[in-house]
């Protein structure tokens, strides 16, 4: 009996029931005709639960195609039109960008490396300026508390520049430049351009000199310009040779003018900042300029004094030269202090009061310098004022012996490694500078009459505890290494 029929529609399907027995077709009667429009009119009026959950159904779908239509459109019209540096904090390694919108609508970004602990900030006036480390790559956008938005940047320079400002290349000589280059994402495109291409030719990044001249180098980021480099090529200098040249020239008097002279003071300062100023780098490229850039040789010549009054005589520039820069023009006159037989410029006649091989009492020999005031004036100009001190061993006052750690030279010290570029050799009244070391030898400058004033000698690493006695480890001096190279090509 089907279910949900009134008690008189059962009564009626009682009734057409007897016409089972008397074999009679029953949708052809009247009675099952009557019931069944009943029963139409009963279902009508009391629809199925299934029905009820299907039209739940199709009104939840519909709302979610609504939904969906209206998120679409707007989406399509909320756009992000530009993403830009705005900060970028290189001690804190902290960057906040300006981030450009289409519209506003209640919308706050974040910039994170994850969806986690983000702070948001709202956008204003379509902009929003959003900050994080430098691991975090995805701006993320949120309306009503959802992030409904994500943005990857897919390339942003932070910084891009030269690590050096300027540079004095010799003729023929090469370089290649350096850059320091920070970026989020894959790594932009860089480009590097001359601007005058008679003075230098470029390579890919590496320059080579062509002619004496002034011009610039620019950084290019997706041709956007970033950096500019001086560079100046001269012949003032020469291109820094594998080995000491023995056979160059010595330096002659009055052989640079006045400007001349500024140029290379010049040079030399801008090789000793670009290497860092006041570092064991400095130190030696100081030593490395005046033995191999420079074109001449500097004489030996006895001191005739020091600026610190420990020797027999206060001189200044006799012998020794205390100050920053080259001794090559008479307009440094006007900073020394002392004088004994002086003053001259280095290569000019001074008078000598040594007796000694072709040193002869009371007769002008080509000035130069001695070799603690040679080492004095490398540690001044790479930064040190350590004052004008003596190459003695360690019964007198104010020696270089004194500075650093001072230790017996052995072969263990010397296969330790210990010992380093920077470093100090002394035998008892002489001392020197360690400019080079490679795999068997360390290349020393140093100044001595016997070898006819400054020059860059080799020793054996296995002969180095014979050839001197004492070697002053200078970390505590120097404290920081800079740019240091054990060799300098």
């Amino acid at each position: 009996m089907k279910k949900g029929l009134t008690k008189k529609a059962k009564k009626d399907l009682q009734e057409i029931s007897k016409y089972d027995d008397l074999n009679i077709d029953l949708e052809t009667t009247i009675d099952y005709q009557n019931f069944n429009k009943m029963y139409d009119e009963i279902s009508k009026k009391k629809p199925s639960s299934n029905k009820k959950v299907k039209v739940l159904i199709i009104i939840l779908f519909i709302l979610i195609i609504s939904f969906s239509i209206l998120l679409f459109f707007y989406l399509k019209k909320w756009e992000i039109l530009d993403v830009e540096l705005l900060n970028y904090d290189k001690e804190n390694q902290i960057i906040t960008l300006k981030v450009k919108t289409s519209k506003d609508n209640n919308v706050f970004c974040a910039l994170g490396k994850d969806s986690k602990n983000l702070k948001y900030t709202a956008v204003t006036n379509s902009f929003c300026t959003p900050r994080g480390n430098l691991d975090s790559t995805t701006i993320y956008f949120k309306k009503d508390g959802v992030i409904f938005k994500t943005y990857e940047i897919s390339s942003l320079t932070l910084d891009a520049s030269f690590v050096d400002k300027k540079i004095y290349l010799a003729p023929k000589d090469t370089y290649t430049l350096k850059t320091n280059l920070t970026y989020l994402g894959q790594m932009p495109n860089v480009r590097y351009e001359v601007v005058d291409e008679n003075i230098l030719d470029l390579n890919t990044d590496k320059l080579t000199s062509k002619k004496d001249g002034e011009t610039k180098i620019n950084l290019y980021i997706e041709d956007k310009l970033y950096s500019s480099m001086d560079v100046v090529v001269t012949s003032l200098i020469e291109k820094r040779p594998k080995k000491f040249n023995t056979k160059k020239s010595y330096l002659t008097c009055n052989r640079y003018t006045t400007e001349e002279a500024k140029i290379l003071d010049d040079i030399l300062s801008t090789k000793i900042n670009n290497v860092g100023n006041t570092t064991r780098a400095s130190v030696v490229e100081a030593a490395r300029f005046l033995t191999l850039d420079f074109p001449y040789r500097i004489h030996y010549f006895f001191e005739n004094g020091r600026v610190s009054g420990l020797g027999e005589n206060y001189a200044d520039g006799e012998g020794r030269y205390y100050h920053k820069g080259l001794y090559l023009s008479k307009d440094k006159f006007k900073d020394i202090k002392y004088v004994f037989a002086g003053p001259a410029i280095w290569g000019c006649g001074l008078t000598n009061y040594e007796d000694y091989g072709i040193y002869v009492y009371g007769k002008k020999m080509p000035n130069g310098l001695d070799c603690s005031g040679f080492v004095s004036w490398v540690l001044l100009n790479g930064g040190f004022d350590v004052g004008d001190r003596g190459a003695g061993d360690t019964y007198e006052d104010f020696q270089m012996t004194d500075l650093g750690n001072r230790q017996k030279v052995t072969k263990q010290l010397v296969e330790s490694g210990q010992i380093k570029v920077g470093d100090l050799l002394n035998w008892w009244g002489h001392i020197a500078i360690i400019i080079g070391i490679d795999e068997n030898n360390y290349y020393v400058a140093e100044s001595l009459d016997t070898y006819g004033g400054v020059v860059v000698k080799t020793y054996k690493k296995t002969n180095l505890p014979k050839d001197w006695t004492y070697v002053m480890l200078m970390d505590d001096v120097y404290k920081q290494d800079g740019k240091i190279t054990n060799m300098w090509y």
